[in-house]
């Protein structure tokens, strides 16, 4: 029987993952699978390829957080109107859809200056920031 063979990491597939999560904008199911290729290139890569993967992990989970966070309160509203229980606060679905619009810019900002950083060949400065990685 032969050895399998091990590739070596390709460097585009940080930048892959960026586009997929860009894409996950109009198509959000394609956010999973760019998370699911960091998750899975993470592994024996160099340290700049690490800060990147580290950073788009964190992106996506903190981002699907957000979602969770800023949606319950617009479904509570909405299903409490929808059960003739109250009417639908106009100032609470008017902060969901304001927190929504904050969200997806900081999720294209954070993109945006990782695929910049990825272009440079150069780690993100600091993948675990909440912010935009420094």
């Amino acid at each position: 029987m032969s050895e399998i063979e091990t590739v070596p990491p390709d460097p585009r597939m940080v930048q892959l993952v960026y586009a997929l999560f860009l894409l996950s904008i109009l198509f959000g199911p394609i956010l999973l699978a760019g998370l699911a290729i960091a998750y899975d290139q993470n592994k024996h890569v160099s340290a700049t390829a690490e800060s990147h993967y580290r950073f788009q992990i964190r992106t996506a989970w903190i981002c699907m957080l957000f979602g969770v966070v800023i949606v319950l309160p617009a479904f509570f509203v909405l299903g409490l109107a929808a059960m003739g229980m109250a009417s639908p606060s106009m100032l609470v679905l008017g902060l969901c859809g304001f927190m929504v619009i904050d969200v997806l810019l900081w999720f294209v900002i954070r993109c945006a200056r990782g695929l910049m950083f990825a272009a440079r060949n150069k780690p993100i400065p600091d993948p675990a920031s909440w912010a935009f990685g420094g």
